[in-house]
């Protein structure tokens, strides 16, 4: 009897499988997040620096970037949520690796999730750094004016 029938201390091949299919799942969901956040942040870079907006616009650069953020933050909380997931399935597949036949432990012992905190910071990094990209065309005009 294996945990998911009930017993709750062995790890079945159907509980290996249906962990690992979890932990394929979440990296691949993960890598679409980060996939489409870049998108959208390079294609607001791209439509500021290409002449979407007018460079005096100051309006435009606040729209701009209040719509960015409003879409990082919603990302942020997504893409943390699906670490959170894979942090847990990497530390139970890691926890139990002991009692997997010997050829998935050595694969079990080497999964790695990037801690949620760090994945956190790295992309308040990158949203500061877009914001901040957004405005340094405004800023630059404006020190070469009064400067």
């Amino acid at each position: 009897m294996g945990a998911s029938e009930g017993s709750g201390d062995e790890l079945t091949d159907s509980d290996l499988k249906t962990l690992l299919d979890m932990y394929n799942t979440q990296v691949s969901a993960n890598n679409a997040l980060w996939t489409f956040f870049s998108v959208v942040a390079l294609g607001v870079l791209g439509f500021v620096y290409k002449g979407g907006i007018e460079p005096t616009s100051r309006a435009a650069r606040l729209t701009m970037s209040l719509g960015f953020l409003v879409f990082a933050v919603g990302h942020q909380t997504v893409i943390l949520r699906a670490q959170r997931l894979l942090v847990a399935t990497v530390g139970f597949l890691q926890s139990r690796a002991a009692e997997v036949p010997g050829g998935y432990r050595p694969i079990l012992q080497a999964m790695e999730a990037t801690p949620v905190w760090k994945m956190q910071f790295f992309h308040s990094l990158l949203i500061v750094g877009v914001l901040a990209a957004i405005w340094i065309p405004t800023i630059l005009r404006r020190q070469a004016r009064h400067g």
